[in-house]
């Protein structure tokens, strides 16, 4: 079953842009997946998607710089359904990812595959994740979706 058509993806990473990251970057596998224990191990967490389980992390042994990479924005980071969830980061630079980069694809995780990729339930989801983690964040973030017409459930 493939997932429908995703007509909302660029109007989400529009409105992503215009409020920028946070300030906290994530230097390296080890601080990611930390990130990812102490947000996914939280009882407001559990009680949304108990049936998530451990989030496992994929990337290079150590997150390589590569500045020219980074100029352009050429990085990958996926999410992967399965057991246990998988998250890919391949091609970052080192400190190049931060909280709101990993929130976006742990919200790839919580959404049926029945859904589109940035689809109603994944901006729904996502903003509960960024509003959770920096309720300012949140903020910015709910009216950057008015603003590019970002629609959520």
């Amino acid at each position: 079953m493939s997932r429908p058509r995703d007509t909302q993806r660029h109007k989400l990473y529009a409105a992503e842009k215009s409020i920028g990251g946070w300030d906290k970057r994530l230097r390296d596998l080890d601080s990611i997946q930390a990130y990812l224990l102490r947000l996914t191990g939280s009882a407001w967490f559990m009680r949304r998607w108990p049936r998530l389980g451990a989030v496992r992390l994929h990337g290079p042994p150590r997150l390589r710089f590569q500045i020219e990479s980074a100029k352009r924005g050429a990085y990958i980071s996926q999410a992967f359904p399965g057991r246990p969830p998988l998250l890919r980061f391949a091609g970052v630079a080192e400190g190049f990812v931060d909280e709101m980069l990993v929130l976006h694809e742990l919200a790839h995780l919580l959404i049926p595959c029945s859904e589109a990729a940035h689809g109603r339930a994944y901006a729904k989801i996502y903003l509960e994740l960024v509003r959770h983690m920096n309720a300012q964040a949140g903020r910015d973030l709910a009216a950057a979706y008015k603003t590019f017409g970002v629609e959520k459930d």
